[in-house]
């Protein structure tokens, strides 16, 4: 069902209605309407399996993650506490309560919760890049980079995902030359990773290094001519260099068809954004038409299209 995920929440939900009952159902159905950011409908189905949320580390996962979506961070650290003593063993449950407390403003617990889970499994990277995201999130910065340094010291890991996680991690604490460095040498150990390259440009981006983004933004797009955030990222960079040549490739990339509704609609929406931000009566019309295109469908508006058509 990958590209059709109205289909997929369609289908999920007449299995339901003809009193299909499976636990997966209903995990793939919760799944996919919060990916589509259906957060009322996503609580309504979580209401119907409350009793069965215990046993389904699918379900514990959505329910915090769809409560904290929807703000309501007391429910969401419930559900993630009540996560642990259903799983204390679990260390991404232990993540997931780091995760909450850090949301709640209790950094103590949270710092506990978090390197309790890589004393559970010290060789899963998960743990520890969750733990140097809370340091690098709490300004600690020397805890951060002895964090990193323990990560590829204890997760056995190939060469170039070492580097990648090296890189990765730098950027996280705001050190672009080491996590310019670091990328370089894990695209030198893997060239046709397509993802490492997009990773690349945006940090290039990121940091007002607009022409080698753009030539890593094209080597994504050459390794995986369906990268949509490569597509939108290159687009944007054109569209603000502001040249007539320039304006009209990244028209063409945003034109670029897709069967994924989702990306899609993100095409749209950054369309409409250039070519508010281009200026002119045609441009603002054309991009009038776009914003009206998808407030209509209230599945795919955002409560910024509103705001941006006002």
């Amino acid at each position: 069902r990958r590209g059709r995920p109205e289909a997929a929440i369609e289908a999920y939900k007449q299995a339901i209605r003809l009193g299909d009952r499976r636990l997966s159902v209903f995990e793939q159905l919760i799944a996919a309407l919060y990916r589509s950011q259906r957060i009322v409908e996503s609580q309504e189905y979580l209401a119907q399996m409350e009793e069965q949320i215990p046993a389904s580390p699918v379900l514990s996962g959505l329910d915090i993650s769809v409560s904290a979506t929807a703000g309501q961070w007391d429910r969401a650290l419930a559900a993630a506490r009540r996560n642990v003593q259903a799983r204390p063993d679990d260390p991404m449950a232990h993540v997931w309560l780091g995760q909450m407390l850090l949301a709640s403003a209790d950094r103590d617990e949270a710092e506990l919760a978090f390197r309790h889970a890589v004393e559970l499994a010290p060789g899963d990277i998960r743990t520890h890049n969750a733990l140097v995201s809370f340091y690098a999130r709490t300004g600690q910065v020397d805890r951060a980079r002895e964090a990193l340094h323990n990560l590829v010291a204890k997760v056995k890991l190939a060469d170039d995902a070492r580097a990648a996680a090296l890189a990765q991690g730098y950027e996280l604490l705001g050190d672009f030359e080491q996590a310019r460095a670091a990328y370089r040498e894990a695209l030198r150990l893997s060239p046709d990773n397509a993802a490492l390259q997009l990773r690349m440009a945006l940090l290039l981006m990121n940091s007002g290094r607009s022409e080698e983004a753009e030539e890593a933004l094209r080597r994504t797009l050459q390794l995986d001519p369906n990268a949509a955030s490569a597509r939108r990222a290159l687009a944007a960079l054109l569209a603000a260099r502001g040249g007539e040549s320039q304006w009209r490739e990244a028209q063409q990339l945003l034109s670029h068809p897709s069967a994924d509704v989702d990306i899609a609609k993100l095409d749209e929406r950054l369309q409409a954004m250039l070519l508010v931000r281009r200026g002119g009566l045609e441009n603002r019309a054309k991009a009038k038409q776009l914003l009206e295109k998808l407030v209509a469908d209230p599945k795919t508006a955002a409560p910024g299209d509103r705001l941006a058509l006002a």
